[in-house]
C-alpha cells in the first residue's frame, strides 16, 4: 500500500490515474512511457476517484463514495490494483479519517484483500501506519517553496506529508491562516478610498495589516 500525500493540484490524482492506464497498456502488450518498467499482472483495476452525486435517485456524494468503496472491498483480490483518491471527504473530519484508516487497514490485510493499492489522502495522521503495518509506504509530491509561493516538481518521492497553499486567497483569509494572534489582528482596520476614472462611482476596499 502506497500512501500518497501532497498539496492540492500537485498531481496526486494524475499520478494514480496514469499508473492504472500504464498497467492496462502493459498488460495488452503496448509500449509504456518509461525506459524500464516492471509491471505485474493484475486481474482487475478498481478506482474510487472524484466526487459526484445522484440526488434524483436519493444518492448523496458520501453515499455514492461509500457504495463504491464497499463494492471494491467486496470484489478486489490480492492480484488487483486499487486506486483510492481521498476516501472519507463527504463527512466530518474524524469520521472521514476513521473510514479512511479502516479501508486502508482492510485492503492491507492479506487475509481480507491484500491488493496493490495507491491511497491518496490529506489525512496526514494515516502516514503513521508506515511504522505499524508492514508493506505500507509513504510518498509525497515534491515541491519547491520560495517564500509564500511553491512550484510543483511533478515528482513522487519517499517520505511523509508536505503541505502548502497555492490558492490566491484574499488578504484577510490568508492573513488569518498564518496568524496565531486571533481574527482581530486581521480584520480591516480602515477602508481606503481608491481613485476611479471620472464619472465612475468611488468604492471602498478593505485593507488588512497582513496585506
Amino acid at each position: 500500500v502506497a500512501i500518497i500525500t501532497g498539496p492540492n493540484m500537485a498531481g496526486k490524482s494524475t499520478y494514480m490515474r496514469q499508473t492504472a492506464i500504464i498497467t492496462i497498456m502493459a498488460q495488452i502488450g503496448c509500449f509504456v512511457p518509461a525506459a524500464v518498467a516492471e509491471i505485474g499482472i493484475v486481474d482487475s483495476i478498481f478506482t474510487r476517484v472524484g466526487a459526484s452525486d445522484d440526488l434524483s435517485a436519493g444518492q448523496s456524494t458520501f453515499m455514492i463514495e461509500m457504495a463504491e468503496v464497499a463494492d471494491i472491498l467486496k470484489n478486489a483480490t490480492q492480484n488487483s490494483l486499487i486506486i483510492f483518491d481521498e476516501i472519507g471527504r463527504g463527512t466530518s473530519t474524524f469520521d472521514g479519517m476513521s473510514i479512511a484508516r479502516a479501508v486502508l487497514e482492510y485492503v492491507h490485510d492479506k487475509k481480507l484483500v491484500g491488493a496493490k493499492t495507491l491511497f491518496a489522502t490529506h489525512y496526514h495522521e494515516l502516514t503513521a501506519l508506515e511504522d505499524q503495518l508492514p508493506g505500507v509506504k509513504n510518498f509525497n509530491i515534491a515541491v519547491k517553496k520560495r517564500g509564500d509561493d511553491i512550484t510543483f516538481l511533478r515528482r513522487i518521492v519517499r517520505g511523509g506529508p508536505m503541505t502548502a497553499s497555492v490558492s490566491r486567497w484574499p488578504s484577510w483569509p490568508a492573513c488569518r491562516r498564518r496568524s496565531s494572534a486571533g481574527p482581530s489582528r486581521c480584520w480591516p482596520s480602515w477602508r481606503k478610498r481608491e481613485p476611479r476614472a471620472p464619472g465612475l462611482p468611488t468604492t471602498a476596499s478593505p485593507r488588512s495589516p497582513c496585506s
